[in-house]
This record gives C-alpha cells, sequence and structure tokens, in this order.
C-alpha cells in the first residue's frame, strides 16, 4: 500500500470559525469516516491511518478543533469540550452531509461519544480510540500524568508553565516529549509524521490564545473526568454501533477503565492492544486501521 501522509489544507466557516480539514480517498467510497483528534493534537495526528482507510473504499475527512491545530477561536471558550461537540456536529451537517463513522482519541473520543450520544446528527457508529473515560479509585493515570492534569488545574501555576515551556528553544524538545508520553515506542513514528508535528508547533507560535485555549480544553476535560453519571449517560444512549479500542500500556487512561467499560457495555465491540499506548495511530497505525476496518465491514455497521 502506498501511504500519503500529506493532502491539501481546506477550510470550512462554522460556529464562527475557519475550521482546517483534509480529505482522502474518493467522494463516493463506500464508507465515510471523520477523525477526530485529543487534547493538545491536530489532523496530523491521524495522517496515517487515514490513508489505510481510503485505499480500502473509505472517504476520510479529519479536522482541528477549535483551539487546536490552524483552527483558532475568537475566544478561548469556544475550545471548551462541549463547544466541540457542537462543532463536530456540525462539521458533519455541512461539510460531510451524510451519516459518517465517527473517530476519535482521547478529548476526541470523549466529543465523539457525546456526539453519538446526542444523536442529533446520524451517524453510522461510533469508535473510541483510548477515549477519556471517568477516573477510577483502583485504577489510576501514570503518577507523571496526575502531576500534569493537576498543574493545569491551579490557576496561575497552569499558565506559568506553559510560559515555561514556550517558545522555538523547546519546540522540538516539546514535540518528543509530548509523543514519547503518549506512545509506547516513540522511535517507530514515522518522520513525516514528526516533522508535521513539529512544523504544526512552530506555526502555532504565531497564534494567539493558544495557551488559554488549551487549559479550556484541558480543564472541561477534566471535568467530564469525573463526571461519571453524566458519561453513563451518554453511552447509554447512543444507538449506533461502538468499537472500543485501548491500547493495555496507555499511561494516560489506565486500561482498567476500559475494561470496566467495555463490561457495561456489551453491545460494544472490545478490542485490547497488547505492548499499545495511549495515541496508536502515531506508532501502530496498521493496528489501529485494521481493526476500523474489520469492524466497519461488520452488518450492523456497512448496511
Amino acid at each position: 500500500m502506498t501511504v500519503t501522509f500529506d493532502t491539501a489544507d481546506q477550510y470550512a466557516d462554522l460556529l464562527g470559525l475557519h475550521v482546517r480539514y483534509r480529505t482522502w480517498g474518493d467522494p463516493d467510497a463506500g464508507t465515510t469516516y471523520v477523525l477526530v483528534h485529543g487534547l493538545g493534537g491536530s489532523l496530523e495526528n491521524w495522517g496515517l491511518v487515514a490513508p489505510y482507510l481510503a485505499e480500502a473504499d473509505g472517504y476520510v475527512y479529519a479536522l482541528d478543533l477549535a483551539g487546536f491545530g490552524q483552527t483558532v477561536p475568537e475566544h478561548y471558550r469556544q475550545a471548551r469540550v462541549g463547544r466541540n461537540v457542537e462543532l463536530v456536529e456540525e462539521f458533519l451537517r455541512k461539510v460531510v452531509g451524510r451519516p459518517a463513522v465517527i473517530a476519535g482519541n482521547s478529548m476526541g473520543g470523549l466529543i465523539c461519544l457525546r456526539v453519538a450520544g446526542r444523536a442529533r446528527v446520524p451517524i453510522r457508529g461510533a469508535v473510541l480510540v483510548d477515549p477519556l473515560i471517568p477516573l477510577s479509585p483502583r485504577h489510576r493515570p501514570h503518577p507523571l500524568v496526575s502531576v500534569a492534569f493537576t498543574i493545569y488545574t491551579v490557576p496561575g501555576l497552569n499558565k506559568a508553565f506553559l510560559r515555561m515551556r514556550s517558545g522555538e528553544e523547546h519546540l522540538e524538545g516539546n514535540v518528543h516529549e509530548a509523543l514519547k508520553l503518549v506512545t509506547t515506542d516513540v522511535d517507530r513514528i514515522d518522520p513525516q509524521v514528526r516533522a508535521a508535528h513539529v512544523d504544526l508547533a512552530r506555526a502555532r507560535l504565531t497564534q494567539t490564545g493558544t495557551a488559554e485555549s488549551f487549559l479550556a480544553a484541558a480543564h472541561t476535560t477534566l471535568l467530564h473526568g469525573v463526571r461519571r453519571r453524566d458519561y453513563t449517560k451518554h453511552g447509554r444512549s447512543i444507538a449506533a454501533p461502538v468499537l472500543l479500542l485501548h491500547g493495555d500500556k496507555d499511561r494516560l487512561i489506565n486500561v482498567g477503565t476500559a475494561r470496566a467499560l467495555a463490561r457495561r457495555h456489551p453491545e460494544w465491540t472490545y478490542v485490547e492492544g497488547a505492548g499499545i499506548g495511549h495515541t496508536p495511530m502515531l506508532d501502530q497505525p496498521e493496528w489501529v486501521a485494521d481493526n476500523i476496518l474489520a469492524w466497519a465491514a461488520s452488518p450492523a455497521v456497512a448496511r
């Protein structure tokens, strides 16, 4: 298979935002996919999975959420989880215009779960890749992750920390450390993917309000991480087929929480990846694509 990482940027004006997105494949393909990144990510996170899906009779969209990538909000509140749920719904209505399989990682998984649970836009199914799942006393994230998210919730300290790590001199190191945290083998990441993330981080240095947008998204993501009842309500409301993919080496979202979520939803398809981390799209793209394609070919999704 010839994998093309880069496609041309496209833009759509939605909900007062100039939203960047890219597409892969034939618009007349059998299955349409919409790929949603997580906290601190961008559409580049899906750059190696999208071509696999397109090669297998798929038409694929990936977008930058408000406050991330090149979708720059006018106000940081537009980067909150609830506003990005509305943005994905509007993207499905105005840009995609047909029922699609929506797939999200981490915060993007939470957003896809809420889009599916609200059912305000028709979808063919939802894929949750190491999604945010409410915290459990029995299944805690890695201590370094707990420290980082504690910093993000302390007013003043959070902005100071982000300022301290900003600037060209920290750029490549920041990208490397972020990729190392969310993967199990950072050396497996395709050089094109790494370079694209560095280029995007450099471009974001000229944007205004990036820290405020990140913190707004992080704060509301963490709130959903403790609102178990609300999360359960959205999960139970999903009528469409669901595929839950989770790595057993995920440092951010302990695999025990995914196993418990799968037990609560026996109607979902659960696949656990041995030796796989939080963002398998980056270092295990074939595993992600193969599982999505096998599930999408099932009668419930392919109808």
